[in-house]
């Protein structure tokens, strides 16, 4: 690949990190983030992966929680101590990568510019992302999960769909990728794109004509991560 981009993603941050500090494992423990002394509107602001895995959104009102599970722990937010502890996770990035080649995109996600530094570490792209896993996870207990790319919209796909459920939280995702991974899913159909687009084929069998007259700007968007070729004005 040309670039290799990199996401490393926080799972259920502030959740996690809740469980952590009370000794207790996020994969087995109903922990919720939420301020109880607000009303039963106020919002959940994590919930652990424990309870991800039971269907319980990360973002809903407290009201909305299931009032069927047991030991539900509700841990009022700490963002002093969520702060440092992001800012710890990025000194440990720093370890292996420079600075310029890391973008923090939010307290708990950070992308980074994996290519320069594979041939220092004589490692690949997965076998980098995994010695920063467990560096994070040695130091700090969470659990990252990070998504590969030679993009980083490519990256940031295949950390939300792949890695999260992969068993090393681990994913790779290339540009031939796009058409069986990307396309068929719900989230990027829209009703100005063909079928053929939205569910199988690459945006490149469709001419620049059609795009200047049917598509949207997610579509757009879409193109100008993909680098087709046929629009250099999008790439």
């Amino acid at each position: 690949m040309e670039n290799i981009y990199a996401v490393i993603d926080v799972k259920a941050f502030y959740a996690s990190f809740e469980c952590i500090e009370r000794n207790l494992d996020p994969f087995t423990t109903p922990l919720v983030v939420t301020d109880v002394a607000r009303k039963e509107a106020t919002i959940v602001l994590s919930v652990s992966p424990y309870l991800k895995a039971m269907g319980v959104p990360s973002r809903c009102r407290r009201a909305d929680l299931p009032k069927n599970i047991p030991n539900m722990i509700y841990a009022t937010p700490q963002m002093g101590k969520y702060v440092k502890c992001s800012a710890k996770i990025v000194s440990i990035l720093l370890d292996f990568i420079a600075q310029d080649d890391i973008h923090v995109y939010s307290i708990d996600e950070s992308f980074v510019n994996l290519k320069p530094y594979l041939k220092l570490y004589k490692c690949t792209p997965e076998e980098l992302c995994a010695r920063i896993q467990k560096r994070i996870k040695d130091e700090t207990g969470l659990t990252v999960t990070c998504g590969i790319g030679e993009n980083m919209f490519l990256a940031k796909m295949a950390d939300d769909i792949e890695a999260k459920k992969a068993p090393n939280y681990i994913a790779i995702w290339r540009k031939e990728d796009i058409p069986t991974k990307l396309w068929p899913l719900k989230r990027f159909r829209h009703s100005s794109m063909p079928i053929s687009v939205a569910s199988s084929s690459p945006p490149t069998c469709f001419p620049p004509t059609w795009w200047a007259r049917k598509s949207t700007v997610r579509a757009e968007r879409l193109l100008r991560c993909a680098r087709v070729r046929f629009l250099p004005t999008l790439c």
